[in-house]
């Protein structure tokens, strides 16, 4: 292992236990064992460390999992779109079981039953559908309003009317 690698290493299980001495359990184990350094280790000559606490290995190896959840640099998670009510109106009984979303597409002008969410193209004027996408022509239900913020939710309405 190079001097960095090790550096970093050392780094890393300096940040660990800083944190580890905020879990009760690791509190707890040291008051139990107060003639023993809980965190005694060793580190092999491929970076591995081992731990002579059974109790702070297993920590450790939580420490790890979550390291190797952590969103990657240059990644950002994003939430998902809320189910929303563009158009007030509609009436979801007169839509077959498997419709989810009424909208009004911007380049057609037409109104739409669909299954699948679909995506908002502004360059294009329109929604874009799946390929997996099921959908078919819907009444407007008197909507005048801009068409990208037609998207109505089977799920908001029911939702809203609970």
């Amino acid at each position: 292992m190079s001097t960095i690698n090790k550096d970093a290493l050392i780094a890393e299980i300096q940040a660990f236990k800083d944190e580890a001495l905020k879990m009760h359990l690791v509190q707890n184990l040291i008051d139990h064992c107060p003639d023993t350094d809980v965190f005694d280790h060793d580190i092999s000559a491929d970076g591995r460390v081992y731990w002579m606490k059974a109790q702070i290995s297993q920590v450790w190896e939580f420490w790890q999992s979550a390291k190797a959840s952590v969103v990657p640099e240059g990644f950002k998670i994003t939430k998902k779109p809320k189910p929303q009510i563009g158009n007030p109106n509609v009436d979801f009984s007169q839509a077959p079981d498997w419709v989810k979303y009424w909208l009004k597409d911007g380049h057609s002008n037409k109104c739409t039953w669909c299954d699948l969410r679909p995506k908002l193209d502004t360059d294009l004027g329109a929604f874009v559908f799946s390929s997996k996408a099921q959908f078919m022509d819907a009444p407007d239900f008197g909507f005048e309003g801009n068409w990208k913020q037609s998207i109505t939710s089977r799920k908001a309405m029911e939702t809203q009317a609970a």
